[in-house]
């Protein structure tokens, strides 16, 4: 994911699944490389028949963002998404912490 994320291999995610159907995971990822430039926002992760990543999708910027957000993900998880759930300091945290035993 996090080549994905950022077109880096080196960089470190973190995320929380918030929900999923059998071809989709919803989930909100935070992906940091090791030049600390970082990302944090809500993705759709497609699985192929064995479950393995197909794609990842996430909104757009700006005015993107909210359009993009009602139309890839579930209300549940849209209510989720625009209420900033997501500890973003705690997944950070996790992500600072496994470089460091690196």
């Amino acid at each position: 994911m996090a080549e994905d994320m950022l077109g880096d291999r080196s960089a470190l995610c973190e995320w929380e699944v918030w929900g999923r159907t059998d071809q989709s995971l919803y989930l909100w990822a935070l992906c940091e490389s090791g030049t600390g430039s970082g990302v944090s926002t809500p993705v759709v992760v497609y699985l192929d028949a064995v479950g393995q990543v197909a794609a990842v999708n996430r909104p757009g910027d700006g005015a993107q963002y909210g359009q993009d957000v009602r139309r890839l993900f579930p209300p549940d998880i849209q209510e989720r998404i625009f209420a900033h759930s997501f500890d973003a300091d705690a997944a950070l945290k996790r992500i600072v912490a496994r470089r460091d035993v690196r």
